[in-house]
């Protein structure tokens, strides 16, 4: 996890009013991780002094928005002795070799906040695309009770690339939700087998579709523009489409493995191998995953 800095209530007669803060990210930092190791936390709570604040990441190191409730945070603040900062780690982008994520679709319930002493969130290693996770979560952050992400969606697009273009941006983005998780996908497709790959790519060659006609809609109407570019932002969302070209291809190639065309597979195999040796490593992380796992 990056670093990061947010705001904590503080107690003036320890910190200072408005002095430096300490914020500290334990080795568990996850209310499972907490309780596997009881003795690690009964020290911390007796050593670590009371106005340093400690990070917390739910009840997993990656915890889904509508399980990050009241009473979750009240059982970290038991196993801390303090209210925990949550850290909403639903966007680390460093697992998923840097992939393009979306905001979340179901932030933090709304009455979480006076049960934790600070909120922070992860950007995403696209510097342009981060601004759009930075605007939909801070139109959470401002008003959690009135949030609709769609709607922060709508207005972060338009802010990030006019009004003419919002459009395919939300297009762009709404192409990558069936992308899967491909942390777990190598042993997903070993345990699940053909099944798993067609239904994966009855879902991601549409959206592959929908991502290109978007990323061009884009790119025409920035060409036309005399000024504020958007480019970068293009640049990114393109470097996300190659990665996902790869994924589809490789995708692909076990399908026709499944299927028992030995010659096709291994022709689109030699193919995929190519494409892959021409990439960087990190565009074909994907597709190495997929075809490194074991014979369907």
């Amino acid at each position: 996890m990056a670093s990061a800095r947010t705001r904590v209530p503080h107690d003036p007669a320890r910190a200072g009013d408005g002095g430096p803060r300490i914020l500290f990210t334990p080795t568990f930092y996850w209310s499972e991780g907490a309780r596997a190791h009881p003795e690690y936390w009964a020290e911390l709570r007796a050593l670590l002094p009371a106005d340093v604040a400690a990070f917390w990441t739910g009840e997993r190191v990656r915890t889904p928005g509508r399980d990050l409730i009241r009473e979750r945070a009240r059982e970290a603040a038991a196993l801390y002795g303090r209210k925990p900062v949550l850290w909403f780690n639903y966007g680390s982008n460093d697992s998923f070799r840097f992939a393009m994520q979306l905001p979340p679709g179901r932030p933090p319930r709304d009455d979480l906040g006076d049960e934790v002493a600070g909120i922070v969130v992860n950007p995403m290693r696209q510097a342009s695309l981060t601004r759009l996770h930075a605007l939909v979560m801070g139109d959470y952050l401002r008003a959690p009770d009135r949030y609709d992400r769609e709607a922060a969606l709508d207005r972060a697009a338009r802010r990030l690339v006019g009004e003419a273009s919002a459009h395919w941006l939300v297009r762009c983005a709404a192409s990558w939700e069936p992308y899967p998780d491909t942390r777990i996908l190598g042993a997903d497709i070993e345990r699940e087998g053909a099944p798993l790959v067609d239904a994966l790519l009855g879902r991601l060659l549409p959206a592959y579709g929908q991502l290109l006609a978007a990323l061009a809609s884009l790119e025409r109407l920035d060409a036309d523009r005399p000024r504020r570019s958007v480019g970068a932002l293009i640049g990114e969302l393109r470097r996300g489409a190659d990665r996902y070209r790869l994924l589809v291809a490789a995708l692909r190639v076990r399908g026709a493995e499944a299927a028992g065309d030995a010659a096709g597979a291994a022709e689109q195999r030699a193919r995929v191998d190519a494409m892959l040796g021409a990439a960087d490593d990190e565009t074909a992380s994907d597709a190495r995953v997929v075809l490194d796992a074991r014979q369907l």
